[in-house]
């Protein structure tokens, strides 16, 4: 199961100066969002999705990788409510994406990014045009292929569209398939093991720190994925 869990956070006033966009209270006038791939897209979600959602976050072959229950009707609907809420907002510090087939737009999973808050100390700020990100897939569309251009798809929304300079992930160290996709994506490197960071129903687990910067980025093929 390829799913990589994220947190929801924000991008402060200093993301500004390097996301041109951000710093309007207008829209972009090129929308970031869909992201088109050769076989697969992202795009927003709808209310339509919904037994989609809860074909993927209900299930739990794929709550069980990051350590989570599987979710109700309600709380399908949940999701996207609040996916639909923050694609309103302006700027836009949240991406909850629906990854569909390009050719019938069915979904099959979704793609989350999360822009970080930066925290500056003296002269020293962390979290600078960085982002947090995950991807949950329908059981029936893992073992697929497919990770691959999904990984590329988000790249591209991240570092090509967005500016960003720095992805990175949290997985279980059970999530293997996860850990295979990002080796087949390639670009990526594991930065830490972090001992007992995740609470889980009453146990302590460690988590595993995976990153991808702009310029690991630039060096891999983009396989038809748009510019």
């Amino acid at each position: 199961m390829t799913t990589l869990p994220v947190a929801d956070d924000c991008v402060s006033a200093a993301d500004s100066q390097a996301v041109p966009f951000l710093r309007s209270a207008s829209a972009p006038s090129t929308p970031l969002v869909p992201v088109e791939g050769t076989v697969l897209r992202l795009r927003e979600l709808s209310h339509a999705d919904a037994d989609a959602v809860l074909d993927i976050f209900g299930d739990s072959r794929t709550t069980r990788c990051y350590g989570s229950r599987p979710l109700a009707a309600a709380d399908a609907r949940a999701v996207i409510d609040h996916a639909r809420t923050e694609a309103r907002q302006i700027p836009r510090n949240f991406y909850r994406l629906g990854v569909a087939l390009r050719d019938t737009d069915e979904l099959i999973g979704t793609a989350k990014l999360s822009l970080a808050s930066p925290s500056t100390e003296q002269f020293v700020t962390c979290n600078h045009r960085a982002a947090e990100f995950g991807v949950a897939l329908d059981p029936d569309h893992t073992h697929t292929g497919l990770s691959m251009e999904i990984g590329l798809l988000l790249g591209v929304l991240a570092f090509d569209r967005l500016a960003l300079h720095r992805l990175w992930c949290l997985l279980l160290p059970t999530n293997t398939a996860a850990i295979r996709a990002l080796d087949k994506i390639g670009g990526f490197t594991k930065e830490a093991q972090l001992r007992h960071f995740a609470h889980i129903d009453g146990t302590w687990h460690d988590m595993l720190q995976y990153s991808i910067l702009e310029d690991d980025w630039k060096t891999l093929p983009r396989n038809g994925t748009p510019e």
